[in-house]
């Protein structure tokens, strides 16, 4: 019996499949002029523009942003856009190209070369006091999702969807700290 059971277990677990994301990166602060040294903010993410996006999971990345802007100096932050304070409001953009060399390759070896997309991810900032805009930048990121339906080659090329969420909230955080309106000048 346990002769038959691991030749079992070891086939399921290489033909699974999987999906992983290479994340590139986002572009830096555009002012980095602002420090949010200890202050309260309030934000909000519109997900309007994203379709169902497995590599971005709403409540997921919200849960990592609200940590990563606590990390990033923010002493307390909170949802939505508030009447006295300061919020901030991201808009966020995706645009997904296949490669479809890469799926011809993943359709030639069966599969065991993975698919690959590029994708671009932006987000439209609009910094608020007391509701009144102050400032607007936009943040644009890219990360390639490698998938393969039966062999578990993506998870050398890439991270998990978590990871890249975690990544991705990090770097948005960062850029928001330091692109931050000071407040002896509001």
């Amino acid at each position: 019996m346990k002769i038959f059971l691991f030749p079992f277990i070891f086939l399921s677990l290489l033909v699974s499949g999987c999906t992983s994301v290479k994340y590139q990166g986002l572009d830096a602060a555009a002012f980095s002029d602002g420090s949010p040294e200890s202050r309260e903010v309030s934000f909000l993410i519109n997900y309007n523009n994203v379709k169902y996006n497995r590599f971005l999971q709403k409540q997921v990345f919200d849960k990592y942003l609200t940590e990563e802007l606590s990390i990033s100096g923010f002493n307390q932050v909170g949802k939505g856009i508030v009447s006295k304070g300061f919020s901030v409001e991201a808009i966020i953009n995706l645009e997904r190209s296949t490669d479809w060399l890469s799926f011809f390759a993943y359709m030639i070896t069966l599969s065991i070369y993975p698919a690959s997309g590029d994708n671009i991810v932006s987000f439209d900032v609009d910094y608020y006091k007391d509701k009144e805009k102050l400032r607007s930048v936009t943040y644009q990121g890219s990360y390639v999702d490698y998938v393969s339906a039966y062999f578990p080659t993506p998870l050398f090329m890439g991270d998990s969807a978590n990871d890249f969420m975690r990544k991705l909230a990090t770097d948005l955080a960062d850029n928001i700290a330091r692109d931050f309106p000071d407040q002896a000048d509001y």
